[in-house]
């Protein structure tokens, strides 16, 4: 398993909308690519957010980032052109409990 990791500080001011854009659209949009077995969205104390998509290999995540990674983060750049900082990683599951 495969971890592709978003994190994201969102200006005051964008949270309701961000949020909203996430939840409706992006997120939903990345998971349809079928390169994802899921996704989940969570928000620290702090107000920064965090993205995790979970992918079978490293070849169906290079799958993505070669066919629908650049369309969706141009989506994402006309919405949020400014107020959102972004940083990404990739992690490789170990091992999971419970």
């Amino acid at each position: 398993m495969v971890i592709y990791e978003i994190t994201a500080k969102v200006d005051d001011e964008l949270v309701e909308r961000f949020e909203d854009y996430m939840r409706a659209r992006h997120v939903p949009e990345i998971v349809a690519t079928g390169c994802f077995e899921r996704a989940e969205m969570s928000r620290n104390d702090d107000g920064a957010y965090r993205v995790r998509y979970y992918s079978n290999d490293r070849e169906t995540l290079e799958n993505y980032f070669s066919k629908f990674a650049d369309e969706l983060r141009r989506d994402f750049i006309e919405n949020f052109p400014n107020g959102v900082e972004v940083e990404r990683g990739i992690w490789n599951l170990l091992e999971s409990w419970g």
